[in-house]
């Protein structure tokens, strides 16, 4: 998995802005129609690591079963897991999660 198919998925998911401003390491993806609200953060960095908002339940689940989900640092760890892309966690899996935070994000659903 790699940033350019990540970026691909969420443009598939509503419009989304790209901020390179929170440092060069890191890229934040926002939704300007929800108050400029974050989606994800992906670090540039190999392995390549995507912080996204999650159910507080899920957040921990995660968590517990999965090595490569931690919380995200600098957010709210109760519901920010970040997951470090080393194939533990099946592509598809990852782009739920995706589209979960996503959800979130625009309040369609709570977190």
């Amino acid at each position: 998995m790699d940033k350019e198919k990540i970026l691909e998925f969420l443009k598939n998911l509503d419009e989304i802005t790209e901020d390179n401003t929170l440092s060069e390491d890191f890229v934040a993806i926002r939704l300007p129609k929800h108050e400029d609200r974050i989606v994800a953060i992906i670090e540039h960095k190999k392995p390549l690591k995507i912080g996204i908002r999650c159910d507080r339940k899920l957040a921990k689940l995660l968590r517990d079963r999965y090595i490569s989900v931690v919380p995200t640092k600098g957010f709210d760890e109760r519901i920010w897991n970040t997951i470090i892309c080393t194939r533990e966690i099946p592509e598809d899996e990852v782009f739920d999660l995706i589209r979960l935070s996503h959800r979130i994000t625009i309040g369609e659903i709570e977190a």
